[in-house]
């Protein structure tokens, strides 16, 4: 149940308070602005800890940034950060749900 509580709160954090903040300087740049931070925060959250696996590093970024347009469209659409929330919820708990154990980037 972890994956889905991350997932929540990072969309609170990058699409709930830092894109509404940025709202003042534009819709559009404060989706972009939001994203790439999101994306900043996936590559130095990953970037120093010691993997079992290869990190394709460029591709964590771009399909970060890709994925937080479309979630930051939605919130700004949708005029809250529910949906945003729930689907960044969902996309966790499917990608990490079947983990017996919890993922190897938490605790190192």
């Amino acid at each position: 149940m972890i994956a889905p509580i991350i997932g929540s709160t990072e969309e609170l954090i990058f699409r709930g308070y830092l894109q509404k903040q940025l709202r003042q300087i534009g819709p559009v740049t404060s989706i972009v602005f939001a994203s790439l931070f999101h994306s900043l925060y996936k590559l130095v959250f990953f970037f120093p800890r010691e993997s079992p696996f290869e990190i394709n590093f460029l591709s964590l970024v771009k399909c970060t940034f890709f994925v937080g347009i479309l979630f930051g469209m939605i919130k700004e659409y949708a005029k809250n950060s529910l949906a945003p929330v729930c689907g960044h919820a969902v996309f966790n708990l499917v990608v990490y749900g079947d983990n017996s154990i919890i993922p190897w980037w938490i605790w190192t």
